[in-house]
């Protein structure tokens, strides 16, 4: 009894260990796209009162940069077209943030340019805000320019599964900066996805390991 209890532990053993390569290799993260915001499927509204404006939008890269002191500027950059997700799903946003100044991180989408700084991201299910994030180590982590998500940002990152293995539709950043020298600078934005596994290529990869396991066996 004791040798068919350890033949079966073995066995279940054997299983986990197949199935746990199977969720290893097809649940891996892949870079899905690199944006570059020069493309002509986005759109970039500038707003700013004051002068002293050095803000810009190049490649990858999103920068609201204040000189002067006194009044603000915003940049929004929205997705008129769509960016392929096919073959991947879990879909996420990443980037590199990083600042110069002191911000109140009070901005969350509306009002006047020259009322509050910070960003706010809107996609399909993404909401990122980072509306009262000062004194925390959230905004520690863009001074130091962190890569983003980090675990001190409590924002979603996730797109909802409607853009899983399709398209995403719906996107846009808005970095706002007021009175400087202030700067809020976002890049390296990034799409991010699991791959889809292949149903062929799971079931070859499973069989593949039991007749593995079961020469091993013998």
């Amino acid at each position: 009894m004791p040798k068919l209890k350890l033949i079966m532990q073995t066995k279940i053993t054997s299983y986990s260990f197949i199935v746990s390569l199977i969720l290893l290799i097809t649940s891996k993260a892949a870079v899905v796209a690199t944006l570059n915001f020069d493309d002509t499927i986005w759109t970039q509204t500038f707003t700013e009162t004051g002068g002293n404006n050095d803000s810009i939008v190049a490649g990858g890269t999103i920068t609201a940069d204040k000189s002067g002191s006194a009044g603000g500027v915003q940049i929004r950059v929205t997705l008129n077209g769509s960016i392929s997700t096919l073959g991947f799903e879990n879909i996420t946003l990443g980037f590199d943030g990083s600042t110069v100044g002191v911000l109140e991180w009070d901005a969350s989408g509306g009002g006047a340019v020259t009322a509050s700084d910070g960003i706010h991201i809107v996609g399909s299910g993404v909401t990122i805000d980072s509306n009262g994030i000062s004194g925390t180590t959230a905004a520690t982590d863009f001074t130091n320019g962190s890569t983003f998500p980090t675990s001190n940002f409590g924002s979603d990152f996730a797109f909802d599964t409607s853009v899983d293995n399709s398209a995403i539709n719906s996107l846009t950043f808005t970095v706002r900066v007021n009175a400087g020298p202030e700067e809020i600078s976002l890049s390296n934005v990034q799409i991010l996805g699991n791959v889809v596994p292949e149903p062929s290529s799971v079931l070859l990869l499973t069989f593949g390991s039991i007749a593995l396991l079961a020469k091993r066996r013998r």
